[in-house]
């Protein structure tokens, strides 16, 4: 069985291929839970909303992750 914050990572996610910003922040409380140290989550609720128009939810999620001091991440790729 997958781990958990896979699925939820994906569903989190889903809101970026279906265009269901209302799924983003119950995704988000069960990742926070799982993986509550990863900045790509909070950075990725927060580019939902800025994609659906949400601009103040989208503000008030980069304030979240400034706020907790949650540290990005290395891009991998580099």
């Amino acid at each position: 069985m997958p781990e958990r914050n896979v699925i939820w990572g994906s569903l989190l996610d889903a809101p970026n291929v279906h265009g269901d910003a209302d799924l983003g922040p119950t995704a988000l409380r069960h990742l926070i839970k799982l993986e509550p140290d990863l900045s790509a989550n909070l950075a990725l609720l927060s580019k939902i909303y800025a994609a659906d128009g949400r601009w103040n939810d989208s503000t008030m999620v980069r304030k979240m992750i400034w706020d907790t001091g949650v540290q990005k991440m290395p891009d991998a790729r580099r």
